[in-house]
């Protein structure tokens, strides 16, 4: 479940090209468990894709992505981050492939296993996707 909810996340986020037909019939359940999570919410689009709802939407002056369950249950949650944000174990090591490289996505993906990084770089010529581990390094997800 953790690699679909991934693969759906990555999907959506750092190849948005590719979107959801207009409306979605959403189930209540799932609508009054967002509602209860997140006030004061902007620009709300649904969409459902392998069973998963998934609602983006802007709040707090980010865009954050989220996925639930049929049963309301909130899954996984993802929303851009800058690497200042980053714990400073994860900058200090993603600074060694900045020589080559430059950041052009950055994401949070935070589910029930906590939370983990992916950023996408990309060289004149190359695109690499990293994934953060444990908060202290980062592994190859390509």
């Amino acid at each position: 479940m953790k690699s679909l909810l991934v693969i759906l996340s990555l999907s959506s986020l750092m190849y948005a090209n590719s979107s959801f037909a207009g409306n979605t019939d959403v189930n209540p359940v799932v609508t009054n468990a967002f509602n209860k999570t997140y006030n004061n919410v902007s620009d709300v689009k649904w969409s459902e894709t392998n069973g998963f709802y998934k609602v983006e939407f802007d709040y707090n002056n980010q865009h954050i992505t989220d996925y639930y369950n049929a049963d309301g249950d909130l899954i996984a949650s993802s929303q851009e981050v800058s690497s200042t944000s980053l714990p400073s174990s994860l900058q200090v090591t993603l600074k060694k492939y900045l020589a080559d490289y430059w950041i052009s996505d950055l994401y949070k993906i935070t589910n029930e296993e906590g939370t983990t990084y992916y950023v996408s770089l990309k060289s004149a010529d190359k695109v690499i996707v990293l994934k953060s581990v444990s908060d202290k390094k980062w592994v190859n997800f390509n």
